[in-house]
């Protein structure tokens, strides 16, 4: 994820050099450099982690001898000021005639037309996707969970209607028991064609699961559909690549959530040998063993299994050292969270960074696809599938298509029942 600041430094005589250096030091690229008056420059400087880029900024705040730091400034900040999603209707309103003839005369016939039960397509509603998210109910109902799990939503929402066509709209329940979520969801889901959960704070499988039941409009999750068809995609390629077997491969997971229980239901169903667990969450260790996991030490999925899926970083730097030549790496952790070097000291025969800023390229389809198909919830086996296929469309080195080519709708063609099993 790349972020972009405009910084205006005043430089002494001499040091441009150096503080260009200082930025790239800081793993910050600067793109640009324009002379302003009195050794004033500005910078249009990139980066991936902002907490990289703060430090540089005091590390140079420090040097006032050399560099005086007078603004700093994201180039997004202006543009993001009201979220990042924009709502506005079909039609132009720019003077009466527009609102006369257009707004209020489309409304009419959208009426007319479900009258005479001939309209039900002129109805958003066929449109609309709900983007879902729950938090723990506080004091205060604008609490920054909320504000933060809303932006990501709407991401997702501006996602989705630019690669699907369909109207993303988010939503934020706050709830204190289960049962409290699910009845708002029955409440508002006659608004929509669909329901997107991107997440539910403190959720587990049950929760979910009460979910899907008992609501009567499509639901997709991102925890308990898009990550694991993501994951077992990569491991697919990865077994493509290797030419590994299900049968006689051990795969070891790190860290258990939602997402990794379920891909664990996934392994098994997709006959992989054992899958290895670990978590300090007892419960998560629980459900993970329920799917036909086996609860066990770091040392031992370190030292014991031929993939290993790092879905968080709960493990110490002598457990990681226990890695043996010829395993195979699947990693959700942030690149600074891994070291390469080891790795490769250690023989590790592939590693493979994931990014879920790549479920970008597959909730769309997964999307349209759900509605295509008629189906109310993707079952393990559909998953299954897809994932093979999917699996197909990654470049050698797991990359996938452009997010702006045919992906969506490859995606949305392979969740059709007839097409899955043939293809």
């Amino acid at each position: 994820m790349k972020l972009i600041s405009n910084v205006t430094v005043a430089v002494k005589k001499g040091t441009l050099s150096q503080i260009i250096e200082e930025f790239s030091a800081g793993e910050c690229f600067i793109r640009t450099v324009q002379a302003m008056d009195r050794n004033q420059y500005q910078m249009e400087i990139i980066y991936d982690d902002r907490n990289l880029f703060n430090a540089c900024l005091d590390s140079l705040k420090k040097m006032s001898d050399k560099y005086v730091i007078i603004s700093a400034k994201n180039s997004l900040e202006e543009m993001i000021k009201g979220g990042i999603l924009s709502v506005k209707g079909k039609m132009p309103l720019e003077q009466y005639s527009d609102f006369e003839m257009g707004l209020l005369g489309a409304v009419e016939l959208a009426l007319e037309k479900i009258e005479n039960d001939e309209g039900n397509a002129f109805s958003g509603i066929l449109n609309n996707v709900g983007v879902i998210t729950g938090v723990r109910s506080r004091e205060d109902l604008r609490s920054k969970a909320v504000f933060s799990r809303f932006v990501q939503a709407e991401r997702d929402c501006a996602i989705l209607g630019r690669f699907s066509g369909l109207n993303g709209l988010p939503v934020a329940i706050n709830f204190n028991q289960p049962e409290d979520f699910i009845k708002t969801l029955r409440g508002i889901e006659s608004s929509y064609a669909a329901l997107r959960i991107t997440g539910i704070e403190e959720a587990d499988l049950f929760f979910y699961e009460q979910i899907f039941s008992e609501l009567h409009v499509p639901v997709i999750s991102r925890d308990l559909d898009d990550i694991p068809l993501y994951m077992l995609t990569l491991l697919n390629r990865l077994s493509l690549k290797n030419k590994i077997h299900p049968s006689d491969t051990t795969v070891g997971i790190m860290g258990m959530d939602i997402s990794a229980i379920r891909l664990t239901r996934l392994l098994k169903k997709s006959r992989f040998g054992r899958v290895l667990g670990y978590d300090q969450n007892e419960k998560a260790l629980l459900s993970f063993e329920n799917e036909g996991g086996l609860a066990t030490s770091t040392e031992n999925i370190f030292s014991n299994t031929d993939v290993i899926l790092l879905m968080k970083n709960n493990f110490e730097r002598e457990e990681y050292e226990k890695l043996r030549p010829g395993q195979l790496i699947i990693s959700l952790l942030a690149p600074r969270d891994v070291d390469l070097n080891m790795l490769k000291e250690r023989g590790v025969r592939e590693f493979v960074q994931g990014d879920v800023q790549n479920l970008s390229w597959i909730f769309p389809g997964m999307v349209v696809g759900v509605l295509n198909a008629g189906l109310k919830t993707i079952d393990d086996m559909r998953i299954i599938e897809l994932a093979k296929k999917t699996a197909n469309l990654l470049a050698a080195d797991y990359s996938f298509p452009d997010l702006f080519g045919d992906i969506h709708s490859l995606i949305a063609d392979l969740l059709d029942p007839v097409v899955l099993h043939d293809r």
